[in-house]
């Protein structure tokens, strides 16, 4: 995703999760305010909008993109490829991953009764 000025910060973190941390770092509500632009948090005056956007560039940069490749691998490498990459990484990010369910659910839950 190119992200500029006129990105939506909500459509970023939707596009890319790992953006998340990015807006998280600077207090930055992606969820019920993701809906600003980061032009938006330029206007505030509260946010060094350069290094914001520089970070999220790096952001979605980090990881290797191995694109079809997937498609030819053998299905033992695939599994522990998925096991050692993607299980380790969301075993390590649970807190964080606890911690925005119980926002939603405070925030949202309600309607899902």
């Amino acid at each position: 995703m190119n992200i500029n000025i006129n990105s939506v910060i909500g459509d970023i973190v939707a596009q890319n999760y790992k953006t998340a941390e990015v807006f998280r770092s600077y207090g930055i509500d992606f969820c019920c305010k993701g809906n600003r632009t980061i032009k938006d948090l330029s206007e505030s005056g509260n946010f060094d909008v350069e290094k914001i956007l520089n970070d999220l560039e790096k952001a979605q940069s980090t990881g290797v993109d191995f694109g079809s490749e997937y498609n030819t691998w053998p299905l033992d490498l695939l599994a522990d490829y998925i096991e050692k990459k993607y299980h380790r990484y969301i075993e390590e990010k649970i807190p964080l991953i606890n911690e925005y369910l119980t926002k939603e659910c405070k925030v949202h839950g309600q309607g899902y009764n």
